[in-house]
């Protein structure tokens, strides 16, 4: 048959979220309840889903996504084509609610103590445990409200935002620009350090030499690509934040 798409083949392997994965986990939310195509197609525009039940072949557009999928490609073993989705929907006169979806959000338990954190720090631990990312230790895991579950296609980028913070003790928006500006004059003054290696390697002519500045250039060049790694975290967390604020 047809190869798994190697991004998705490689989330499966690290147990973790992609795009065709959460379609599927709404999908059948949805199907435990759903009665009739109409019911069906209700349920997933409520969760922010563009739906086409008309054609040869039934498609979907998840929120956060420019593309649009047939049902049946969910899955390479037509799990999801017009005929098994019409046997679920039809089977739920006679047995609704019968069968429960299992939970595909990579979950951790929280073992800190939030109440003690503060700002924005706080805000983003409480957003993970609204998403599912994170649970308190000892508490079953819920799946998301549908105003959040679109959101979760920016796990990984939430999660790495969440440990930017408390990892850099950040608890204000002013916090996070006053670390970038810091940052960025770092990064520079970094590149004005490689610029004058870069000068020296030309120059000189010692081999023993030449190599422990080429080993001095590959530092500086490393810690400028985490630097503006980082950067591009903090202008992540400058445009969540007020999102975050205004969902919870």
């Amino acid at each position: 048959g047809k190869a798994m798409n190697y991004g998705e083949w490689k989330a499966e392997k690290n147990d973790s979220i992609y795009l065709r994965k959460l379609i599927r986990y709404d999908v059948d939310s949805v199907l435990l309840y759903a009665r009739t195509p109409e019911q069906f197609k209700d349920g997933l525009e409520e969760i922010g889903y563009v739906v086409n039940l008309s054609g040869k072949h039934w498609t979907l557009k998840h929120p956060q996504s420019k593309r649009t999928f047939r049902f049946y490609k969910l899955t390479r073993d037509n799990r999801y084509d017009e005929e098994h989705l019409m046997e679920r929907i039809n089977s739920n006169f006679l047995f609704p609610m019968q069968s429960s979806v299992k939970d595909v959000i990579p979950c951790k338990e929280y073992q800190g103590n939030h109440r003690k954190l503060k700002g924005i720090k706080a805000m983003y631990i409480r957003y993970c445990f609204e998403l599912g990312i994170l649970r308190p230790k000892g508490i079953p895991q819920k799946y998301p409200s549908p105003a959040l579950r679109k959101d979760l296609i920016y796990m990984e980028k939430i999660t790495d935002e969440n440990t930017f913070v408390g990892k850099h003790n950040l608890e204000s928006i002013e916090d996070v620009l006053a670390f970038k500006l810091d940052l960025n004059n770092q990064i520079e003054n970094w590149m004005n350090q490689r610029r004058s290696i870069y000068n020296k390697i030309k120059r000189t002519r010692d081999p023993e030499l030449k190599q422990q500045l080429e080993q001095d250039r590959d530092t500086l060049t490393s810690k400028i690509a985490h630097g503006k790694k980082e950067i591009r975290i903090c202008e992540d967390i400058e445009k969540r934040v007020p999102d975050i604020e205004e969902k919870l």
